[in-house]
């Protein structure tokens, strides 16, 4: 399926941290936006090197614990590399309908530093809907 959410972003402070959302994932294989750092944020001196994120998943009834969602950073927006993988978003493990991940943070980049952010939904688990946020800095 072609992912259908939408993306929010913004600048956290003056020292170039900055995090992004994106909505909507309900099916495996969907790829979200590509976020693009120097376009957004103008003036933008340095790529991240550090990223964190956490995952939020809501369904009609209960949440199902099988979910995979990958945050990715590409030098050129073309190829891809896995930065982290969050999953089980269900932690609590109580069946509720809205549940968050543990925050799941990544390595450090390599020194080129990634321009291009996307989140890649591997798993989405049955009847669930994905919204992941990273922090990166």
């Amino acid at each position: 399926m072609v992912w259908a959410g939408s993306t929010t972003s913004k600048a956290l402070n003056k020292f170039g941290q900055f995090s992004f959302s994106q909505n909507g994932f309900d099916a495996d294989g969907e790829a979200g936006d590509v976020i693009d750092l120097f376009e957004l944020f103008n003036g933008l001196k340095q790529a991240p090197q550090y990223a964190s994120c956490y995952l939020s998943s809501s369904h009609a009834t209960a949440v199902t614990d099988v979910v995979s969602m990958k945050l990715q950073g590409s030098v050129d927006g073309l190829n891809w590399d896995d930065l982290a993988e969050i999953t089980d978003a269900d932690v609590a493990n109580g069946g509720t309908a809205s549940e968050y991940s543990d925050v799941v943070s990544a390595t450090a980049f390599p020194t080129i530093g990634y321009r291009y952010f996307r989140f890649n939904c591997v798993t989405v688990g049955s009847g669930n809907t994905l919204s992941p946020t990273a922090v990166l800095w």
